[in-house]
């Protein structure tokens, strides 16, 4: 049966054949492609005293990545086997500042309504690479005054329809 690409049963499936949300071919990018630049606009993010949200961390690249810059970052992702591979490397690593969360923001597995797995007002940047759209919903709820939302859309999804509400800076 094929599945649709970037729905939840593709990354069952997805989660069933490899060990994390990777690219298996081999592939050459130009320098100063998007990926780059979504990582220098987190890394122009990145202080001290920030707490973190990474929503759909698969197996946590990016928040290990950055966890020696911030305060303390969580992860979270609805693949078990991607979120035990990136507690199990946090530990490898040594990192005391990252928490990694098995969680399906969803309505679907929500009761009506997109819920990420934190309390109200809890971080100052909420970081989203190539995942969902449900959880902005709720993001308002757990960002604190000011924080920032940076999200890599590598796809022509359509913004969703409150995006032209959202401040230019």
């Amino acid at each position: 049966m094929k599945v649709k690409p970037h729905s939840p049963a593709w990354y069952d499936q997805l989660a069933e054949t490899q060990a994390g949300y990777y690219y298996p071919w081999q592939s050459l990018l130009p320098s100063y492609h998007g990926e780059d630049v979504f990582l220098q606009m987190v890394n122009q993010h990145l202080t001290p005293d920030l707490d973190v949200l990474e929503v759909a961390c698969a197996q946590g690249e990016l928040a290990l990545s950055i966890a020696a810059q911030c305060r303390s970052i969580v992860g979270y992702d609805r693949i078990p086997a991607w979120i035990d591979r990136a507690q199990h490397r946090a530990k490898e690593d040594g990192h005391q500042n990252t928490t990694f969360l098995c969680h399906d923001s969803s309505a679907d597995a929500n009761g009506g309504f997109a819920r990420l797995p934190a309390d109200d007002n809890a971080f100052d940047l909420l970081l989203c690479s190539k995942g969902p759209f449900h959880w902005i919903e709720d993001a308002r709820r757990v960002a604190r005054p000011g924080a920032r939302l940076l999200m890599l859309v590598p796809d022509t999804t359509r913004p969703t329809v409150w995006s032209d509400r959202l401040p230019a800076a």
